[in-house]
């Protein structure tokens, strides 16, 4: 029976039954959180009383939420007995269609499956029917390794699933008869073949017109994909012949013939053979004889073979393929040696966090000694070191790991982004929140190399052009983002691009001089020509492909690397107690990253990743009844709200930004009625961190481009802002004591971040006064108080959850700081978690699983195709 419309499943709320079968019913419903449409698929009854299947059930689920693919539709989560997937609009694959039309088809179809593929992950039933064509010609395939059941009888039975349960066990049947393989058909086991046959019966297809095996029943129409061969006459004259023999090479009965991989099909698509030179060479073999017999006839035929054996190899061909570090989950960026033979990259597996080292012609990524709490990669010229960053130096280390890593420098805490190491013998460092640094490879002392404007908040991905004296860096802005190229010795500079993604990298080209700044814009991978000479780029920017990637990384030789990303990685809200028992979950996982509470308990305000256009909007979540709901659904168009502090009477102040604000505070009640009203505005960006518990003060970092993160108070009764601390430090994440009189926070003035707690004077200027205590012991942030004032909680930097009694009558007095629990938290920069007022339980944003960017994208001659 259909569940009726306008019931809740979870967060979701059913709209329409889209479909039904044996696997379950797949219905229309809507995520109020996130404002969209997406796909629930319900088990039946019979599944969902399976404790086994439902443990298998969830497990694959979970393998298949790993597929992040711009061709595959998403899976999103599993609510209650329930997929939550990618809700994809379009019609189903129908032929015949145009030979072009039906290969642009083809080749998206291969690039699902190799994705997959590269995962360990096979289909198991690819047709038609699972396989969709958005409005604007993108191509969809649906029901990845979802194993279906017997359905319900059909028109077509050329498209009825076959039944199992265990799908990849000898003796059991899965897919759908027009399209399984013969091993299949024979209840034999399956591997990526199966897929590979399927996917050349359905490019027949819709090439042809009709089913490349068909009958009246199933049997029949197993009996054909066992027995016979399909009507290659009804293929379109226009095929074109290296299709035909591509179609024959899936299409073979026997799976050790057949093509072997789905990459090699995606090839064939792209780079059809030329016409061979062997069927010309009898044409001339008379001619050539009698040549041999005169001294003239001598010289032309060696005139001939030098023509033929010195002619030029054929051109190099774009190639991308995938790496999966299997048990290894990639964060942050890669990065290629400038050899091309090697790549590096932050890791971390049951062992800890590590660099690894892959080359690229090896099936294994391996530790590097020595390496533990690396971040940053950055190749040596030579391509034989890495620079790295630990949580406070810069490091060096050979690859080929005979030597312990040896200290460069001392580095600002937890700061750097990115690097480069030039052929002059300089490391650059980007770093969060400041300018660029420069470092002596031999180790000395980090130099400014670039300092921050105001307005903007960062200078990152510093990348070398050859001469080793230019380089090219992104400058962040709160209003855009710019590329700008730079003279390392005079420090004379130009602007290159405007709002340009913060993923940005130089790379030569293949031909002698030539050089690409490489950025994503809109989701594309893009390059643009660079006048090494001029320094200013030429032509047309030129799109190397589509979908989300992540920080890039390029060779001297035509290989570009990266981290796919396609988009943020879950996390999810979690009740725990003071050992960090979990005791229940709060709402689905999703993109959250700020928590905190309103006075009352009873509300949630979150900041929350909008996957549509990442960006960052502000929610708030009724914690009795689990009712989420958008602060700010229409406040300003095109603005981000974010960043939040809670006032005693349930107002939030929070920080918007818009193409022409950078972060502007303004206030509106939680529950979103009334308008929204400015309280501050200021040319630097800013952030609320806390409202004081009388309702007098609001305090907020403010990003200064002189002292990075300084902090003010405003008082909300009328006045200008005083400042609290502006020091060269970086002071951020303040929080009032329950009293007034004291305001704990995290600075990393000692070089390190830790929790202080210093006390607050409102009628002097600047408002810090009364004492100063250091409350952390070896690094901390996030600082909390409890309602009562008499303990301090704070997140330290190995994600322990630490608690400090305090006592404040007759004066200020900590104690020795003691771990509640260990706990990871999704890190956005902002409070990851809030404490209940006595103090027993905490609501914690846990980093959820993040294998959706544990996959490194490489591909191979990037530039062979550009113009």
């Amino acid at each position: 029976m259909a569940i009726p419309a306008g019931t809740r499943i979870g967060g979701y709320e059913i709209v329409a039954l889209l479909g039904a079968g044996g696997m379950g019913e797949v219905y229309r419903a809507r995520d109020a959180k996130l404002g969209r449409d997406v796909a629930l698929k319900v088990l039946p009854p019979a599944l969902a009383q399976d404790s086994d299947y439902i443990a298998r059930f969830q497990r694959e689920a979970q393998v298949l939420a790993s597929l992040n693919h711009p061709n595959i539709a998403a899976i999103y989560g599993l609510e209650e007995n329930a997929i939550v997937m990618e809700l994809v609009e379009g019609g189903d694959l129908r032929g015949p269609l145009p030979p072009d039309d039906a290969l642009k088809i083809a080749r998206q179809i291969a690039e699902a499956l190799e994705a997959a593929h590269e995962k360990g992950i096979v289909h198991r039933d690819l047709k038609p029917a699972n396989i969709k064509i958005t409005p604007d010609g993108a191509v969809k395939v649906l029901d990845f390794g979802l194993a279906k059941t017997t359905e319900a009888a059909r028109t077509d039975i050329s498209n009825s699933p076959t039944l199992t349960l265990r799908s990849t066990q000898v003796g059991m049947i899965l897919g759908t008869a027009a399209y399984m393989a013969p091993e299949q058909a024979r209840a034999q086991s399956v591997d990526r073949r199966a897929d590979i046959w399927a996917y050349g019966a359905v490019l027949y297809e819709i090439l042809a017109g009709k089913p490349a095996f068909a009958g009246d029943t199933i049997a029949d129409i197993l009996g054909a994909v066992v027995m016979r061969e399909p009507d290659w006459g009804a293929l379109p004259p226009a095929t074109p012949p290296h299709v035909v023999e591509l179609l024959r090479r899936c299409l073979t009965k026997d799976r050790k013939q057949r093509l072997q991989a789905i990459g090699e099909a995606r090839i064939a698509i792209d780079a059809p053979p030329k016409q061979a030179i062997a069927p010309a060479v009898p044409r001339h073999r008379r001619p050539l004889l009698w040549m041999l017999t005169t001294g003239a006839g001598f010289l032309a035929a060696g005139g001939f073979a030098f023509l033929y054996w010195s002619s030029p190899a054929p051109k190099a061909q774009p190639a991308r393929f995938t790496i999966s570090p299997n048990a290894i989950q990639v964060g942050g960026a890669v990065a290629v040696s400038p050899d091309g033979r090697y790549l590096a990259f932050a890791g971390s597996d049951a062992g800890g966090r590590r660099l690894y080292l892959r080359a690229l012609d090896s099936l294994q990524s391996r530790p590097l000694a020595g390496t533990e709490d690396g971040t940053a990669p950055i190749w040596s010229p030579d391509s034989r070191s890495l620079a790295f960053v630990t949580k406070d130096n810069l490091k060096w280390i050979s690859i080929g790991g005979e030597d312990r890593p040896q200290n460069l420098a001392t580095v600002p805490l937890g700061r750097t982004m990115s690097g480069a190491w030039g052929v002059s013998g300089d490391i650059l460092l980007g770093v969060a929140q400041g300018g660029i640094l420069r470092v002596p490879a031999r180790g000395g002392v980090p130099q400014p190399v670039t300092t921050l404007a105001p307005g903007t908040t960062a200078h990152s991905s510093p990348r070398f052009l050859p001469d080793g004296r230019h380089f090219v860096y992104v400058e962040y802005g709160a209003r855009r983002s710019r590329v700008f190229v730079r003279d390392l010795l005079t420090g004379a500079q130009s602007q290159l691009l405007d709002a340009a993604s913060p993923s940005v990298v130089y790379a030569r080209g293949s031909k002698a001089g030539t050089g690409y700044v490489i950025f994503i814009r809109n989701s594309t991978l893009t390059a643009h020509r660079l006048d090494n000479g001029g320094l200013k780029l030429t032509g047309e920017p030129m799109s190397l492909g589509e979908g989300l990637v992540g920080p890039l990384s390029a060779s001297d030789n035509g290989v570009l690397a990266y981290v796919a990303s396609a988009d943020q990685p879950d996390s999810q809200l979690l009740w725990v107690d003071r050992q960090g028992k979990v005791l229940n979950t709060v709402g689905p996982p999703g993109s959250y990253q700020e928590v905190q509470f309103t006075r009352d308990g009873r509300t949630a305000v979150l900041s929350l990743g909008d996957r549509t256009d990442r960006s960052r909007r502000i929610w708030t979540l009724d914690l009795e009844r689990g009712v989420t709901s958008r602060m700010n659904p229409t406040a300003i168009a095109n603005a981000q709200d974010y960043a939040m502090a809670v006032s005693p009477d349930s107002r939030i102040a929070y920080s918007v930004t818009t193409a022409e604000a950078s972060g502007d505070i303004y206030i509106r009640q939680a529950s979103g009625a009334g308008p929204q009203e400015l309280l501050l505005r200021s040319p630097d960006m800013k952030h609320p961190n806390d409202w004081s518990h009388d309702g007098r003060f609001l305090i907020y970092d403010d990003h200064s481009p002189d002292n990075r993160q300084d902090l003010w108070v405003l008082p909300l009764g009328g006045g200008k802002p005083i400042p609290f601390l502006t020091t060269p430090a970086d002071e951020t994440l303040a929080q009032f004591s329950p009293d007034g009189k004291w305001i704990a926070y995290s600075s990393d003035e000692s070089g390190r971040r830790e929790v202080w707690v210093q006390g607050f004077t409102p009628d002097r200027v600047p408002a810090a006064g009364g004492g100063k205590w250091q409350i952390s012991n070896a690094g901390g942030w996030m600082p909390r108080w409890r309602r009562d004032g008499n303990e301090l909680y704070y997140l330290s930097l190995k994600d322990e959850m630490m608690a400090v009694p305090v006592k404040t009558n007759p004066a200020f007095a900590p104690g020795a700081p003691s771990v509640l629990f260990e706990k990871p938290l999704a890190k956005f920069g902002g409070y990851a978690y809030d404490v209940t007022a006595d103090g027993s339980r905490f609501l914690v944003n846990a980093a959820g699983n993040q294998t959706a960017s544990n996959q490194i994208m490489v591909l191979l001659n990037w530039d062979a195709g550009l113009k």
